[in-house]
Parts: C-alpha cells; structure tokens; sequence
C-alpha cells in the first residue's frame, strides 16, 4: 500500500485503534501475508481513537508488517486508552511476537524519517494508561527513526515514546 501527499484531518473511530488509518493484514498473517505500508509526505493532524484495547488518534497497526514514513507530519492527534499499556496519540503499533511478518521476521518493522510528531497526546478515563503521547510502540522487530522532531507530545508515561517488547531500536539525528 502506497500513500504520497495525502492529508487526514479530523477523523475518528472508536472501539479499534487508527482514527484515521487502521492496518491489520489477514486473522492469522505469516510471512506470505503480511502487509507493507508506505507513507511519504502528506499530514495527519487532529485525528481521534477511543478503544479498549488500543488506540492511536492518527494510525493503528497489529499483528504483522512493513510500516515506512517518511516526511509526513503527525500533530494534535489523540488517543483515548482504556486498558494496560494502551495509547499513542499518533501512532499505535501491537506486533505480533509469534508471527512473522514478509521480511521473515516476529512483528512489525517500523521505520520513520524526516517526519514531525507535535502536540500529539494519550489519556485515560481510568487515569492509569495511556501511554506514549506520539508513539506508543509494542511488538516491533526493528524501529529506526531518523531525522526526527518529536516535541511536545503528552501521556501519563512516556510523553514522546512508549516502548514495549520491542527490540533493535536506533534513534538517530533527532530532537
């Protein structure tokens, strides 16, 4: 899946995560199932999740899969999290730890350049969740993020990123 130059402003979705994209391949995906999304360019501002079991305001991603982003900008998005280590006002990523996606690999690849992530925040009805205020990211085989403003983001534990049983993360050239 390819998107270039596109912008989601105000959508919304309750009861899954990703206001305004959700991805999520097939009930049981495997390496020959797998999805890879690539997004370039374009914003996604003031979107909206509310979920019990996820959230992301702007983009929900589970299981298994490719996710690359690269120049787009992510601001004001929001993420209401009702259950555990939910959240992400911008992004929700749950990769699977059994399954492996295309590159042959246990969850999801996520990889993020020259993007900006502003004023993106998570809470709680409970108040004890809501977790990561740009990226609440669980399940990833590799994070790169390069290149990358990441500021003023909010959430009850991890402002900027929540990170959960995620391995290989680089974070390089960014603020």
């Amino acid at each position: 899946v390819n998107i270039e130059n596109t912008d989601f402003s105000c959508n919304a979705r309750q009861g899954i995560a990703g206001g305004a994209i959700w991805i999520s391949p097939v009930a049981t995906p495997t390496a020959d199932n797998g999805v890879t999304v690539n997004i370039k360019g374009g914003s996604f501002l003031n979107n909206f999740s509310s979920t019990n079991s996820g959230s992301g305001g702007a983009i929900g991603m589970e299981h298994t899969g490719v996710l690359n982003i690269d120049g787009t900008t992510f601001i004001g998005n929001y993420g209401l999290a009702d259950v555990g280590t939910d959240g992400g006002g911008a992004l929700h990523i749950n990769g699977s730890n059994n399954r492996s996606n295309i590159n042959g690999r246990l969850g999801i690849d996520l990889n993020i350049a020259n993007a900006v992530f502003v004023a993106n925040y998570t809470t709680s009805g409970a108040g004890q969740n809501g977790c990561g205020g740009a990226m609440n990211l669980g399940g990833t085989n590799t994070t790169n993020i390069s290149n990358t403003i990441i500021k003023g983001n909010s959430a009850v534990k991890g402002g900027g990123i929540y990170m959960r049983n995620t391995s290989n993360v680089t974070l390089t050239n960014s603020l």
